[in-house]
């Protein structure tokens, strides 16, 4: 009987699942919270924790946040399986400026594009990231087999147990934060985590989650959903968000409830004493590991290219040959070893040079190539700046704090990337700025807004902006003045890409 323990973190809980495997069914046990005080040291809660339920060696499956982890998108050629970690690889550090050689880096194909790409979703977590939540878990006494990511852990449990492969919105309410997943076909389609102020009335977490949703909604339509093809709105857990259901359904005119996690694994019978729908993730990363299924991400086991052969132990055959041909008839074997070992030297030279020049050739070559794509898809980035500052709003509404232009990456659509980060007066803002700025010549993402507390602007926003190149007179017509206006919103940017992280 294999024994499993289910755990993750956040700033304001653990949360733990205790269970075991029987004859291929899995078995909750126990489940149980332990609440954080400000400052308070998560090894040592995790720890006393561990112990008071007697889980320490039992086998680890850890849940990262969403905010921890950077999702990416893209299409790249189809390649054997030994070439296509690497491939995923290098395009993601071309892709994003915060993921590097040291990050842990897997991945999943979602599919093919119309073109014969592959569809690749990719997550990252940076080494330092890796190590502490590493670190924290060893030195509670545990030692996670598996890490893996909460939201496609807990979309995985609705998976495995709803039977449901039409389009659907699944929320994930947790202590300091809310996921909002979509799922088709029972694949992940859309993930986003909306992080949450310290101190957040249900009054006010009931209207952050309507706003949310809509952006949701929105933001299907770039995967080829319809959003009047999301029939039903599930949120883990239980009657306790009556309130909230009958919000969505006044709101939207779709259909919410509940959805019970203990109860879709035949353990109605554990004891919860709050809601049981923040242990979703856990639950589903269970049922995962007791089904054999293949995890979408794991940190702790990421796809690799398979290591090279053992050349040592193909040189050892060789001796051993050339050995037994030598006691044979030593006189023979001699001339021919020499001659052998010329050829060998010879072939080791001339491969030497042929690499040499061909990695000379390289970096030319990719410069060539750079400059082409440039000249194919060069922008007028002064008229796009001057459209996109025309067709903000107002400075006391939102502000743009830092921003970056480059090409985009081949095969992303659009021609050029516009990535900038700021501040806007209200959430609601937000979707304002999406409506003003998407047009067929731009293609706008937001998938990060943050509250700030007792600050003018309440809320921080990251959005990247497609780009798609147009002739001149497709640009907003000039002012008829001396000189152009200088636009309110106060931007700061810079030429090529900014290391700005998550």
């Amino acid at each position: 009987m294999a024994r499993l323990l289910a755990v993750d973190w956040d700033r304001k809980e653990i949360r733990l699942v205790v269970g075991f495997i029987r004859r291929k069914e899995l078995h909750i046990e126990r489940v149980e919270a332990v609440y954080l005080q400000p400052d308070e040291d998560v090894s040592s809660a995790l720890h006393d924790a561990v112990e008071m339920i007697r889980a320490g060696k039992a086998f680890t499956l850890l849940g990262v946040n969403r905010s921890q982890v950077e999702l990416l998108q893209m299409q790249v050629p189809v390649v054997s399986d030994n070439e296509l970690p690497l491939m995923v690889a290098n395009q993601a550090m071309r892709d994003s400026s915060t993921i590097t050689e040291e990050s842990t880096l897997d991945f999943i194909t979602t599919g093919t594009t119309d073109e014969g790409a592959l569809n690749v979703t990719a997550a990252a977590i940076s080494s330092a990231g890796q190590t502490e939540v590493i670190n924290t878990a060893e030195a509670a006494g545990i030692h996670p087999s598996k890490i893996q990511l909460r939201p496609y852990a807990a979309a995985r449990l609705f998976a495995l147990t709803s039977g449901i492969d039409e389009p659907c919105l699944l929320i994930n309410m947790l202590s300091d934060s809310f996921d909002l997943t979509v799922v088709e076909n029972r694949k992940v389609k859309i993930s986003r985590t909306i992080q949450l102020p310290d101190e957040t009335s249900a009054v006010e977490l009931h209207q952050k989650i309507l706003a949310e949703i809509h952006r949701t909604l929105m933001l299907i339509t770039q995967e080829q959903i319809a959003a009047e093809s999301v029939k039903h709105i599930y949120v883990f857990g239980g009657e306790e968000h009556l309130d909230l259901f009958l919000r969505v359904q006044e709101e939207f005119q779709i259909e919410c409830g509940a959805y019970e996690v203990f109860e879709s694994v035949g353990a109605s019978k554990v004891t919860i004493s709050t809601d049981p729908g923040r242990y979703a993730s856990l639950v589903g990363m269970m049922l995962q590991h007791s089904k054999g299924e293949t995890v979408d991400f794991d940190f702790a086991n990421p796809r690799k290219a398979p290591p090279p052969p053992n050349r040592n132990r193909q040189k050892i055959l060789i001796a051993a040959g050339v050995v037994a041909l030598v006691a044979a008839g030593w006189m023979y074997l001699d001339d021919q070893l020499a001659d052998i070992t010329d050829k060998v030297a010879a072939l080791t030279v001339e491969r030497s040079n042929k690499k040499e020049l061909a990695e000379k050739a390289i970096t030319p070559a990719r410069q060539l190539k750079a400059l082409k794509d440039w000249e194919a898809r060069n922008i007028n980035w002064l008229d796009e700046l001057r459209d996109i500052s025309v067709q903000l709003p107002p400075s006391k509404d939102a502000m743009i704090q830092r921003m970056s232009l480059s090409l985009a990456p081949e095969g992303r659509g659009a021609a050029g990337q516009i990535s900038f980060q700021g501040f806007v007066r209200d959430s609601s803002i937000v979707y304002e700025l999406e409506q003003s700025l998407s047009d067929k010549h731009h293609r706008i993402r937001i998938p990060r807004v943050k509250e700030r507390v007792g600050d003018f602007y309440g809320s921080h926003y990251d959005a990247t902006l497609g780009v798609n190149k147009r002739e001149p007179v497709e640009y907003l017509e000039q002012p008829k003045t001396d000189q152009a206006e200088v636009p309110e919103t106060a931007t700061k940017s810079t030429s090529g890409r900014e290391k700005t992280g998550n």
